[in-house]
């Protein structure tokens, strides 16, 4: 039974999820709302056709998710509220197409932020919900709200001061990387990758590639002191397996789902709809103006370029691209190739510098045998390097700064130790890397194939990795 001013969203994966008056007061704003208007996956539903599932709701799951551990780890109000807000709130700073906006728009708000959305989130959290929630709902239905969702040691004569320390406390978790909170949110298991997972997988018909054991994760995990009397979040050796089940079920999802060819595609093409629009359509300045930001969203974006431009050089381009997209002409592969980068590789350029500079070297040679041999213009290549995915567990518990806690010793160990003493050897591969060249259409790619077969079957271009 819902308590006094919750209600119980309905939901496919973790069935009935409660929320409280104060997340509903957050949920009901438009800046909120907008996360209804943008797809979890935005290229994905163009190969796995029910992907259409949005970040709202993911957000929703994440929060129950983060209910689920604080129940497990005995975390208590007000803490307990801040983690859940934390939750709701961490996809609150993603802009039109998701990940594709920060390497576009956000790459020139924010240059030297890896994650944008991540920084954009912040302003929003410190900045645009405390005003906008006293804009919306009057004093007294908010304190109410403050009271009855466990956030009352907050209260103050002045709700406008109530509410600017509830977000600031929130922002603050969000930005304390390796700490307890922050690993339960944005950790290697933490909620936010929990429920993605979980999530993308149902709705994209490869349920088979969520089918780790949250329950187990969460029963699991625990709250222990690191011996320098700092406290540190860890899970039980008795989970080991289950971690490699979760971090192949995560690499299962990037090489067949995420970093399928044709929704890499569908992500280059919306990457240039965003740079063709960003300057006639004002993305940064709209971006930077909150108001406005909580109007853009990916079906606004598209109908904005396709039923209000101007027949201008960029935005033209962009329609051009959009018309495509939605008649599913979309750009063909001419190489797909996979690559582990050495050590040196990766200490002198990083493993995504190397695969973008091997990339290069592959389509100036292509270009360059394609124009010998046909005496004509090479047609139009594009580069595609994501990101890379970790395989191995140390290195995503390290980074975390996270532990697995021997339950025979009773003592929490760096995973390396447990790997050690117990011979239980894990993954051999540290990282998956794709390199992908496009190309416009069929026709380009049929004149293209024989040429990038020949350049593959050559020895890989040497680089050089000397420091």
């Amino acid at each position: 039974m819902a308590g006094k001013g919750t209600k119980i969203f309905r939901d496919p994966i973790h069935g009935n999820i409660r929320i409280f008056p104060f997340e509903l007061n957050i949920i009901g704003l438009k800046i909120f709302q907008r996360l209804r208007c943008l797809k979890q996956t935005p290229s994905v539903a163009y190969v796995f056709h029910s992907a259409n599932h949005t970040r709202f709701e993911h957000s929703i799951g994440a929060l129950h998710v983060s209910e689920m551990y604080a129940r497990n780890l005995d975390i208590i109000d007000p803490e307990k509220e801040l983690l859940r807000l934390c939750a709701l709130l961490h996809d609150i700073g993603h802009g039109v197409f998701s990940h594709q906006y920060d390497v576009t728009v956000y790459r020139e708000i924010y240059p030297e932020a890896e994650h944008g959305h991540d920084k954009h989130r912040m302003k929003i959290i410190r900045e645009y919900l405390p005003e906008i929630l006293l804009n919306t709902y009057d004093e007294a239905e908010l304190e109410r709200s403050i009271k009855l969702s466990g956030l009352g040691k907050y209260l103050t004569s002045s709700v406008d001061e109530t509410i600017r320390t509830i977000m600031n406390k929130i922002a603050e978790i969000l930005e304390s990387e390796g700490e307890v909170f922050y690993n339960l949110i944005h950790g290697p298991f933490g909620c936010d990758r929990m429920d993605f997972i979980k999530r993308d997988s149902y709705f994209s018909g490869t349920c088979h590639y969520g089918g780790f054991p949250l329950d187990r994760f969460i029963l699991f995990s625990s709250i222990r002191d690191d011996g320098n009397g700092n406290k540190i979040l860890c899970y039980s050796s008795k989970i080991l397996d289950d971690i490699l089940l979760l971090l192949i079920n995560r690499f299962q999802m990037f090489k067949n789902v995420y970093f399928h060819k044709t929704c890499r595609a569908l992500d280059l093409m919306l990457q240039q709809i965003l740079r063709y629009s960003m300057e006639p359509l004002n993305l940064v300045e709209r971006t930077v103006n909150l108001e406005e930001f909580e109007k853009l969203n990916d079906n606004s974006l598209f109908y904005e370029i396709l039923f209000c431009f101007q027949d201008s050089g960029e935005l033209k381009e962009a329609h051009k691209l959009i018309d495509r997209i939605l008649r599913r002409d979309l750009y063909k592969t001419v190489i797909d190739e996979a690559e582990l980068p050495t050590q040196e590789q990766i200490k002198k350029y990083t493993a995504s510098g190397f695969l973008k500079m091997l990339a290069e070297n592959r389509k100036a040679a292509l270009k360059k045998l394609y124009e010998k041999e046909e005496g004509d213009e090479c047609p139009r290549l594009f580069i595609d390097t994501p990101y890379e995915i970790r395989m191995n567990p140390l290195q995503e518990l390290l980074k975390s700064n996270i532990d697995i806690y021997d339950e025979t010793e009773k003592i929490p160990k760096k995973y390396n130790e447990i790997e050690r003493e117990r011979s239980f050897k894990t993954l051999n591969v540290e990282s998956f890397n794709i390199y992908r060249l496009y190309t416009l259409s069929d026709t380009e790619r049929e004149k293209l194939i024989s040429y990038a077969r020949s350049i593959m079957k050559r020895k890989k271009p040497k680089i050089d990795t000397q420091i």
